[in-house]
């Protein structure tokens, strides 16, 4: 949580105007760090709590090929790709985790 926290400062820094606003840009700095990959899980903090990429806005304005694909699909095997991935999710936490354990 510290390391986190010194990172938000670190963002927080550098797009507050005054020392009044930085409520206001709060929301972008916790949406820059939890779609940013980190090195040490090779993920990003989205994408371990919620089992899948984060879709960004421009990708709501303009679909990403991958993203398209998806739309595309029948509901039934829509529904047993997103089972598939969340089956994926435990084991790729475990991985996280075990990655941050060997860092320290």
């Amino acid at each position: 949580a510290e390391a986190t926290n010194k990172i938000l400062i670190r963002v927080l820094e550098r797009t507050v105007e005054t020392g009044r606003d930085w409520h206001e840009k709060m929301h972008n700095a916790l949406w820059a760090y939890r779609t940013t990959i980190r090195t040490p899980t090779n993920a990003t903090p989205a994408e371990l709590v919620y089992g899948t990429e984060i879709v960004l806005p421009l990708h709501v304005q303009k679909p990403a090929m991958k993203f398209a694909a998806l739309i595309e699909l029948p509901i039934n095997k829509y529904q047993k790709k997103r089972l598939t991935q969340l089956d994926l999710l435990d084991e790729k936490r475990l991985q996280a985790a075990e990655a941050c354990r060997s860092l320290s």
